[in-house]
């Protein structure tokens, strides 16, 4: 889809653009067939989303998406009759979106952590697709959200230790490392599942710990 450099990409037309993609992914793999679109093709559809999700308001559409992909994927699971079609598509259309969400759940939160604000209950609805994908169990959250979403936290606090260690004097930099694990168990509290914040105060202060000693040694 031909967006240009800047132009803003409307629902209905996006929607469009994003369920034939998907249709066509569905019509492709009950004929099991190879996977329908290229690379490019693929992409133009993660661009896509993003996009979408990422205007400013009044075209932000990430909760629109989020009810029509819902919406659609449970239809379509209802009113697909064998079970083996019907686990073969859903596996590879969620793959697909959970995937998409992933990158935009992580990238909001990014956004929080820069002192911007997000809607926490969209963002608590979105991450909520890993739970009803996965029927209640942490397997798709697990698997999707959080290694894209540590992976995120990783390299954002990696490059917030380069700011701080600039700033800071060493005990400073400790009070901030404390600053930080705190507005994170916030998080957890707020929108992501208790289970993910040992590994999350893990990712945070290797990354601001490691990154600092480093730091140093350069020094």
């Amino acid at each position: 889809m031909d967006r240009g450099d800047s132009r803003v990409v409307e629902l209905e037309e996006g929607w469009r653009f994003l369920a034939a993609g998907v249709a066509k992914i569905r019509r492709t793999v009950e004929a099991d067939g190879e996977f329908p679109l290229s690379g490019v093709e693929l992409l133009e559809l993660y661009t896509t989303v993003f996009d979408m999700c990422t205007q400013k308001p009044p075209q932000d559409y990430s909760g629109d998406l989020y009810e029509r992909y819902k919406e659609g994927t449970d239809n379509y699971v209802k009113s697909t009759v064998f079970n083996e079609i019907k686990s073969t598509v859903t596996a590879t259309v969620i793959g697909m979106i959970t995937q998409l969400f992933s990158c935009y759940g992580a990238a909001q939160i990014d956004d929080e952590r820069e002192g911007k604000s997000i809607d926490r209950d969209l963002l608590n609805n979105v991450l909520d697709i890993f739970f009803q994908t996965g029927d209640g169990n942490l397997d798709i959250y697990r698997d999707d959200f959080e290694q894209t979403f540590f992976n995120a936290t990783t390299n954002y606090y990696s490059r917030k230790a380069q700011t701080l260690n600039k700033e800071c004097s060493d005990h400073d930099y400790m009070l901030k490392v404390e600053e930080c694990l705190q507005k994170e168990k916030e998080r957890v509290a707020h929108y992501l599942h208790s289970s993910t914040e040992p590994q999350l105060m893990e990712a945070v202060r290797s990354a601001l710990t490691t990154r600092h000693a480093e730091l140093k040694t350069e020094a």
